[in-house]
C-alpha cells in the first residue's frame, strides 16, 4: 500500500514537469512565430532548450 501511494505521487511530479514543459516549448514556439514569423518545430525547440540547459549548467 506504501509503495502505491508513494509511486503516485512520483507519477504525479513527472506529470507537472511535463506540463510545465509542453507549456515552455508552446511559449517558445509563439515567441518563434512573433518575432520570426514562423513556428519551428517541437524537436527543434526542444534541442534549443537542451542546448542552453547544458550551456548553462543547470543539469
Amino acid at each position: 500500500m506504501e509503495d502505491e501511494i508513494e509511486n503516485k505521487k512520483e507519477t504525479n511530479k513527472r506529470m507537472l514537469v511535463g506540463l510545465d514543459m509542453v507549456e515552455l516549448i508552446m511559449r517558445v514556439r509563439k515567441k518563434f512565430k512573433e518575432e520570426y514569423g514562423f513556428e519551428p518545430q517541437i524537436v527543434e525547440v526542444t534541442n534549443v532548450i537542451a542546448k542552453r540547459v547544458n550551456d548553462n549548467d543547470l543539469f
